[in-house]
């Protein structure tokens, strides 16, 4: 015993080598609450800490996706756990984490403050801020941003859906999931990770990287944030040619995807965009600088003046403190992004709702369909319904009992058409395939 504390804690124990954790048995210490997403690299749960008494986020991770993508990045140097980079931010914009260790298991867990909130996809897509509220929205999240910079960090994963929107109208910064620290090591060619849509050109052209890969990132955010429209727009979002494009051609313009936009305003996003890093704002801070010095009339369209309630808040749907995002590999031409939207922690059931039906359900606006879960079915539709219209409507709903477990199951059979945003195309084999079902396919 005394020689395996010495090993943990004395002389013995290399120099620089971290003190081992007590490994935490999760399921002794949370109550969980709800499953608030699941992708290929980790679970995220809405539970209860039972040590601390407070509602927290957990997310633990599959072991062995976090090694595979740990052995993609550098070879000289270990990439941090993203708890372990959490633990070394303390910013008001930025997701607090609360602890990081290691699981009876063997899976890494984290645990982090609950955001309730939505995200910035979210705003955007329910259209539900105006410009200046926009704006106001992108100086905290370029806050959250430089802050990660500012502790030697390059996030890599910048896209709307990692910025949550608490109620309060607070922004917060989340996943770390992909972040290595910004050092040589980490510079080098190769760590092509991220999401394609907001991915910078020279991460595709395999070229040494700096944080300037996540100014880009934040300009594509804000580019789309502000104008609807990403700067590279491609009907083919999954394909060749939509990565040659970002490498050979500039960017879309922002005066072009909205005439209205002050000058000033407009050439923020240009440079924020541009295609060579050497154009590139050098750092969020100065970024930020522009966005706060930018004169009353450039946070409105055309000089009118738009109240921040002439459109009507959305109902507010609950959003997980993590999405999930993947490894990229050029050479196979695959899209990397978080999965659609993650799907809202269930509320309590009252003696009604635990009665109604569970499990995945296809739904259809226009040309484009939504597959989502629940474990309470009606009032989900109608939650979807409020925020997008009574124009949804339900195509096929497939009962099951492991509602997690059908969701993936779904979700990565449809993968690279989820992957292109919350609502996409389907053909009609497709569409039919997924009617056909009855009940689910769990030898999948």
């Amino acid at each position: 015993m005394l020689g395996r504390l010495s090993g943990m804690f004395g002389a013995n124990r290399p120099p620089g080598a971290k003190p081992r954790r007590s490994r935490v048995n999760l399921q002794r210490r949370f109550t969980v609450m709800s499953m608030t997403a699941q992708g290929s690299m980790s679970r995220v749960q809405r539970a209860l800490d039972n040590q601390s008494g407070r509602t927290v986020c957990l997310k633990v991770q599959f072991r062995d996706k976090q090694q595979a993508a740990a052995a993609r990045t550098s070879k000289d140097e270990a990439r941090p756990e993203e708890g372990d980079i959490g633990l070394k931010i303390t910013h008001p914009n930025v997701v607090r984490t609360f602890e990081c260790g290691e699981s009876t298991q063997g899976e890494h867990f984290v645990v982090m403050e609950f955001i309730d909130g939505v995200s910035l996809q979210y705003i955007r897509e329910s259209n539900s801020a105006d410009l200046g509220r926009k704006i106001d929205l992108l100086i905290q999240a370029a806050e959250g941003l430089a802050a990660i910079h500012q502790v030697g960090y390059i996030h890599h994963d910048i896209n709307p859906r990692n910025f949550l929107v608490n109620r309060e109208e607070q922004v917060k910064l989340i996943d770390f999931g992909l972040a290595v620290p910004n050092t040589p090591v980490f510079r080098r060619p190769g760590n092509r990770t991220g999401t394609l849509q907001y991915m910078a050109p020279e991460l595709l052209r395999r070229e040494p990287t700096d944080e300037r890969l996540d100014i880009f990132s934040f300009g594509v955010v804000a580019f789309e944030f502000i104008t609807g429209r990403l700067p590279y727009e491609s009907a083919q979002a999954n394909s060749l040619a939509m990565m040659l494009q970002r490498i050979n051609h500039d960017p879309l313009d922002p005066t072009i995807a909205e005439p209205r936009l002050h000058p000033a305003l407009a050439q923020i996003l240009r440079r924020a965009t541009a295609r060579k890093k050497e154009d590139r704002y050098k750092s969020m801070r100065n970024l930020i600088n522009d966005l706060e010095a930018l004169p009353p009339e450039a946070r409105t369209l055309d000089g009118s003046s738009r109240s921040t309630t002439s459109a009507p808040e959305p109902a507010r749907e609950p959003v997980s403190t993590s999405t999930e995002s993947f490894e990229f590999d050029p050479d196979q031409f695959l899209e990397t992004s978080v999965p659609a939207e993650a799907p809202a922690p269930e509320a309590d059931a009252t003696a009604a709702d635990a009665k109604s039906t569970g499990g995945v359900f296809m739904l259809k606006s226009g040309p484009k369909y939504m597959i989502r879960k629940s474990r309470h079915f009606d009032r989900r539709v109608k939650m979807i319904q409020r925020q997008f219209g009574d124009k949804v409507e339900l195509v096929h709903m497939i009962p099951a009992v492991d509602i997690d477990r059908a969701e993936s199951y779904w979700h990565e059979r449809f993968k690279d058409r989820r992957e292109s945003g919350e609502w996409f195309a389907l053909s009609d084999d497709q569409v039919a395939e997924f009617k056909a079902c009855t009940e689910m396919p769990f030898d999948h």
